[in-house]
């Protein structure tokens, strides 16, 4: 079977509110969306892919299907914010769809830039999305980092610049929000984003509403546990994230920097004394990388445990970051001829090695395996790196 028809078969796009936001399948059905609409795009609209790219992007504008928004390490939220703006890009799709309908994706899109402008925003030291869960901060690892501000970029090209994104935020209004969500039947947003607020120890703790509006520090709640989950200025201040806006290119440089930037690339980590390794390629073999600066960061960083290498978490950063990369260039905001190129080839071509030869992950202490699979949708972002950017490199074989 084909790419492109795997990519069909994929089971709809839907969402089902907070908790299962993460799931697996939830990245793969929005990796295939893409890839569709990526693919349509490159290669012409054939009537099997136009029509299933309508049908996931109706689908995630139905009621209770729609994702909730919160400010949260959601890895599929860039490739849906991508999608949705290169759909709005691509005449042959977006005029399939009514006003009312556009409507709705303009509300989800409004969700990224709220959710992205409060966790991430420079003024913003938030612990914790608007469902008051916690288990997110915008200086942890580039799989966070990513998923947290790429959509906002592409939420500035949707909308039209940092200008109107600045407007929307500066006005923004909590109760005008609810009334959008409550008049789509958005009941997945409508979880996060109507979070009230809650009483402890005899004190009023903010809600989604306080949070938003007005800023002042966040708790998290666990249970009947409260622990501090931050402080900032909320939402209603312009977005400004490592001293960039919105809509400057400067954010994705930054993000590339940070994801390929662990060093230059290694088959196994330094040897434990016993000859032993805490990471390393299954089959022994050395990466066509070895040594050139570009590997990627969660390949060689820390956790609790101490020494972090770990593949999958890689594999997660290339879906998103090919996603975000591939759609700009198509979008003619990004190229190969960035200086930061060089790393992103390195650092993809050392991963493909790595995860076609398999590779011994460590994480948390303990090691685990991992190889090539498209569980979380691994195959569509390979497939568009190696036809899509020209100057990729691939093992020699016989």
């Amino acid at each position: 079977m084909s790419k492109l028809d795997n990519a069909i078969n994929i089971p709809m796009l839907r969402f089902g509110g907070f908790k299962r936001e993460g799931r697996p399948e939830v990245l793969q059905a929005t990796s295939a969306l893409y890839y569709l609409i990526h693919e349509g795009r490159k290669q012409g609209f054939t009537n099997r892919v136009k029509t299933r790219v309508v049908q996931h992007l109706r689908n995630i504008i139905t009621s209770g299907r729609e994702p909730c928004g919160d400010a949260q390490h959601f890895w599929h939220y860039p490739l849906l914010a991508a999608s949705i703006t290169l759909a709005k890009n691509t005449p042959e799709i977006w005029d399939q769809f009514s006003e009312e309908e556009i409507a709705r994706f303009n509300t989800i899109m409004e969700l990224f830039i709220y959710s992205t402008n409060f966790i991430a925003n420079d003024s913003n030291e938030y612990r914790t999305g608007l469902a008051l869960h916690g288990d997110v901060y915008k200086e942890w690892n580039p799989n966070f980092k990513i998923s947290l501000v790429a959509p906002i970029v592409f939420a500035s090209i949707y909308f039209g610049g940092s200008e109107v994104i600045d407007g929307m935020l500066l006005n923004y209004s909590h109760d005008a929000l609810i009334g959008k969500l409550k008049e789509f039947g958005f009941a997945n947003a409508l979880e996060v984003w109507n979070t009230p607020s809650f009483e402890h120890n005899g004190v009023v703790l903010p809600g989604a509403k306080e949070l938003t509006e007005n800023g002042g520090p966040a708790y998290i709640r666990d249970g009947s546990n409260v622990f501090k989950g931050g402080n900032g200025a909320g939402i209603k201040i312009p977005f400004i994230y490592k001293g960039f806006k919105a809509d400057d290119i400067g954010i994705i440089d930054y993000l590339v920097a940070d994801c390929y930037g662990g060093g230059e690339v290694f088959s196994r980590s330094e040897d434990n004394g016993d000859g032993t390794y805490d990471a390393y390629i299954l089959d022994e073999t050395t990466s066509i990388m070895e040594g050139r600066l570009g590997l990627m960061t969660e390949f060689n960083s820390g956790d609790k445990d101490g020494f972090r290498s770990d593949a999958r978490y890689c594999m997660i950063d290339h879906i998103m970051m090919t996603s975000v990369l591939s759609a700009l260039k198509e979008l003619g905001l990004w190229s190969e001829k960035n200086e930061l190129f060089d790393l992103v080839k390195v650092g993809n071509t050392d991963l493909i090695f790595k995860l076609d030869h398999g590779y011994v992950s460590r994480s948390l202490g303990r090691q685990h395996t991992v190889i090539s699979n498209n569980l979380i949708g691994y195959d569509f972002a390979k497939d568009i790196w190696e036809r899509f950017f020209p100057n990729t490199e691939k093992e020699e074989t016989e």
